[in-house]
């Protein structure tokens, strides 16, 4: 089903949303109204699948070597894969509506996440997402001075990647991505002193709502690393939900401040990427991961 951008769409007097094909609507006023209102973890059958990206590229040479980068090809691959199985894309925003009752969520929901921000995103990922219909959350970071992913410099196996303008972050939520917060400079939280954690945290916050006029309510923790008392900082800074990678709970709303995301990868076959979707699969992602982390 073809993904229509709710902000664009004429207000109704009932602000009830459907993402099932039945229909799509909002009333602004009632949106405005929810927006800060507090977001409970309200279990759904239907709990959303969360798939993690970084890059999306067309140079195979980059593809080939570099694990965080998913050659164009296979994204198609797999973009068709989530049609082929009925898989339709929603935002963290869309979930938050379903938890106050003024959105049903579709049988298959699938958030597709990318962090950090590169152009290539918008270049090469966002063209064949509006193929098919689908939108997406981007995790920016909130310092704009930063226009490469300057903290993989000591990676000699990772090459330097251009990131987005403020521009195409606009364009990109215009076209119905949801902004979400990478930190202000991307460093590795655990080495930080609380009060520096907590700065790098709500001012990405602040900085990218006032480019995209509008909250931010989710959080990607840079490196993935989660702990209690980030999870705390993140919260007090505002945000309804926040993404690690492999840690968290399987299910989607037990724990909003640690989200369980499926990585990517350029190894990442489409046998691979279908299996990542089925539950089996998830449970033993994170018994692996709680068996490595001993």
């Amino acid at each position: 089903m073809n993904m229509r951008n709710i902000h664009d769409l004429p207000a109704l007097e009932t602000p009830k949303l459907y993402l099932d094909g039945v229909s799509v609507f909002s009333n602004p006023l009632a949106k405005k109204r929810i927006s800060s209102k507090p977001l409970s973890a309200k279990k759904v059958k239907n709990s959303p699948k969360v798939l993690m990206y970084h890059r999306v590229v067309e140079d195979k040479n980059i593809s080939g070597n570099e694990t965080k980068c998913v050659h164009v090809d296979e994204f198609r691959k797999q973009l068709e894969v989530l049609e082929k199985f009925n898989y339709t894309p929603i935002t963290f925003e869309d979930y938050s509506l379903h938890t106050q009752n003024l959105l049903r969520l579709p049988q298959k929901p699938v958030i597709i996440t990318f962090d950090d921000g590169y152009v290539d995103t918008y270049d090469v990922a966002f063209p064949i997402m509006k193929e098919f219909g689908m939108n997406g959350v981007l995790f920016a970071l909130g310092n704009r001075s930063i226009l490469t992913n300057k903290w993989d410099e000591d990676q000699e196996d990772i090459s330097r990647a251009e990131l987005m303008n403020n521009e195409q972050l606009v364009e990109l939520h215009k076209n119905g991505f949801e902004i979400g917060a990478h930190t202000l400079n991307h460093p590795n939280l655990k080495d930080l002193s609380p009060e520096d954690c907590y700065e790098e945290i709500s001012n990405s916050k602040v900085v990218l709502e006032s480019i995209i006029g509008e909250k931010v309510r989710t959080f990607s923790y840079p490196y993935g690393f989660v702990n209690k008392r980030l999870k705390k900082l993140v919260a007090k800074s505002g945000f309804d939900f926040a993404c690690g990678v492999y840690s968290g709970p399987v299910t989607f709303s037990e724990d909003l401040m640690e989200i369980r995301r499926l990585e990517v990868k350029n190894t990442t076959s489409v046998i691979g990427f279908a299996s990542k979707l089925l539950t089996p699969y998830e449970y033993l992602e994170y018994l692996w991961w709680k068996f490595k982390k001993q």
